[in-house]
């Protein structure tokens, strides 16, 4: 709390029915404890020794193919739904000539591997779907599961004829500019030479998946695998659940985010015994998921997708007077906590006392999770285990998660939560050893998440970029991020990337990453007509945009962000704070835009429309290209 607040006793004051300054304390505490001095680096890149975790255990086998030796304006480097917007949106304005590359056999990115037991939604569908009207697709429900979300990518594929364009079951192993030809010379493990004008980086790469570090990892003998690469081989059933194969396995899920927490009630169903690994609680507010009400299908008038998610991020973002969205998830949560806040100055006006904007929303913050935690205590009837589940910390210190099943899960007599704040010790032939037990285990599926925007550890790409002068993305990145708009690199010309560094965040992520697609589109096609033969931005542009972006961020212009910042220094470690490093200038909210997606499209819409040609760019046209020996 701040110093207005530090002698005040606002559990009497505002007539609590908890301590404020008592439950901040909690929270600190349950932060220091979690807090490992590794940070990123207890975390393991699946490569080598460590590559099965990668396999594809939906693909039906191999398909064989001769190596492509080819001319193409465009390679797409990713086909999830950033690699299908950039296609669509680049067909849209009449260029053609492009390829689409992926490790998978299909397009849908994380939602092609994404397809554990429970896997669906969190995000409402109406908005996150990318391309509903162009489709002619209505989602069957509010949050539908992984297998429709998968379902749609290939749909868009198939409308916008972006199968013929596809390279599937191909990585890229190198990427360099050739100066002299203007190109980029793009290399496959399939034996590909792809000499292409313009390169995109669609987001897919920087989430590759991670494991534990945990000591004796190499040692299990028994079966494993990461919850991005399900193997229903092993465990029989489906998207469903009713996995039918482990009703005589013992299994253990080492994380319990997003993932985990839809997939933690159908292993409960279905093992014969089932341990839940947890290092953080996690905060489980009910899904409530709702079919798609056909009446309101049927009022929808053109541009209802576009106005739909313009309301969805207004409210996410908490602009005054904005039409409440009520998508029972992200908005609502924001919503209640605001009110939440109003209570609390109302409280404080009755009672005389000045409170901060950042008091009432601590204690916003804060009734909320009160709300979560005695949820927790009604639904989960040992005391012992409904403690252990309870999230001491602020809201968005770890991603918030939905589910119907998930609490209940831990009534079962099968089921038992191990709660390991320092983590597992490690990891033996038969099982996991965790304060001082063993337990041994048949299964160990690692809902451990994703490579997220640190490239410190983990980098953009799992293939060399090298651009001019052989300088690397890694090499220009070697002290913080820099970009321009998040999309454009200084040395890397006719290169673009979709992913969230130096970007803006909202509801969800693919609506403002299909607005990144739209403006990649933009400037490939005048490049195209204006016969240009490379842009790439300057220092001074990319210096401008770092401005921009710490701007964004300044108690001065916008506080509610600082706070936020501030905030999320006292979260428990994870990677909404860089695993316990907030202030570090590679983590992800060190390097997004803090006004919000809706800011940041505003940014790249102005700029496109500024009577500068391209400004912020340095432009070679064709007919000055000099070869360079």
């Amino acid at each position: 709390m701040t110093a207005i607040t530090d002698g005040l006793d606002l559990q009497k004051v505002l007539k609590l029915d908890f301590d404020p300054k008592a439950l901040l304390e909690k929270y600190r505490a349950e932060r220091d404890k979690r807090l490992r001095p590794e940070g990123n680096k207890q975390y393991i890149k699946i490569e080598g020794e460590f590559s099965q975790y990668l396999d594809d255990h939906f693909a039906q086998g191999r398909a064989e193919r001769d190596a492509l030796d080819l001319d193409v304006d465009v390679v797409i480097i990713g086909g999830g739904f950033a690699g299908l917007q950039a296609g669509t949106k680049l067909r849209k304005l009449g260029v053609d000539d492009f390829r689409i590359i992926d490790r998978a056999a299909d397009f849908g990115g994380n939602w092609y591997w994404n397809r554990y037991p429970g896997a669906a939604c969190d995000s409402e569908s109406y908005g996150y779907f990318p391309l509903l009207e162009e489709t002619g697709y209505i989602p069957t429900s509010r949050y539908p599961d992984a297998g429709e979300i998968h379902q749609h990518a290939a749909r868009i594929a198939r409308h916008f004829d972006l199968y013929k364009a596809a390279l599937f079951q191909t990585n890229v192993t190198s990427m360099v500019w050739n100066e002299e030809a203007s190109r980029w010379t793009v290399e496959t493990d399939r034996g590909d030479l792809l000499r292409a004008r313009f390169t995109i980086l669609a987001g897919g790469e920087t989430m590759n998946i991670k494991l534990p570090g945990i000591p004796g990892i190499r040692s299990f003998k028994g079966h494993s695998f990461h919850t991005a690469r399900w193997d229903y081989n092993y465990t029989g059933g489906s998207l469903k659940g009713k996995l039918d194969k482990l009703s005589d396995k013992r299994v253990a899920i080492i994380g319990t985010g997003c993932s985990a927490i839809q997939v933690v009630p159908h292993l409960g169903e279905s093992a014969q015994q089932l341990y839940v690994f947890q290092r953080t609680p996690a905060l489980v507010d009910p899904r409530n998921n709702t079919p798609t009400d056909p009446a309101w299908v049927s009022s929808l008038e053109p541009g209802w997708q576009e106005a739909r998610v313009e309301v969805l991020f207004a409210d996410v973002e908490g602009r005054p007077g904005c039409e409440p969205a009520n998508d029972l998830g992200f908005a609502d949560q924001q919503r209640a906590i605001r009110k939440l806040a109003a209570q609390a100055a109302e409280a404080a006006r009755q009672a005389g006392v000045e409170l901060s904007m950042r008091d009432l929303m601590e204690l916003g913050d804060m009734l909320y999770m009160e709300g979560v935690r005695a949820r927790i205590g009604e639904i989960v009837k040992d005391p012992a285990t409904a403690e252990a589940l309870k999230p001491y910390y602020a809201t968005w210190c770890k991603r918030p998660a939905w589910n119907d099943g998930y609490l209940a899960t831990f009534n079962r007599p099968n089921v038992t939560l191990v709660d390991v704040p320092d983590g597992v010790e490690r990891i033996t032939d038969g099982g996991l050893v965790a304060n001082g037990v063993e337990y041994e285990v048949d299964l160990i599926v690692y809902a451990s998440g994703l490579e997220v925007g640190h490239s410190s550890v983990f980098k953009l790409a799992r293939f060399p970029i090298v651009g001019r002068r052989g300088v690397t993305l890694d090499d220009h990145w070697a002290e913080s991020f820099r970009n321009m708009h998040g999309v454009l690199v200084h040395n890397l010309p006719n290169y673009f990337q979709m992913t969230v560094i130096g970007a803006g965040l909202g509801a969800n992520y693919l609506y403002p990453n299909g607005k990144q697609a739209t403006h990649i589109a933009w400037i490939i096609k005048r490049c195209i007509d204006q016969e240009i033969a490379s842009v790439e931005p300057t220092l001074e542009a990319e210096d401008a945009w770092r401005r921009a972006l710490d701007e964004s961020h300044s108690p001065e212009n916008n506080p509610g962000w600082a706070e936020y910042g501030n905030a999320r220094a006292q979260c428990t470690p994870g990677y909404m704070n860089n695993e316990g490093d907030a202030k570090d200038n590679k983590g992800i909210f060190a390097n997004i835009h803090g006004f919000g997606a809706s800011a940041y499209i505003r940014h790249m819409e102005e700029w496109r429309e500024s009577e500068t040609e391209m400004p912020g760019l340095t432009i070679t046209r064709i007919s000055d290209a000099v070869s360079v020996t």
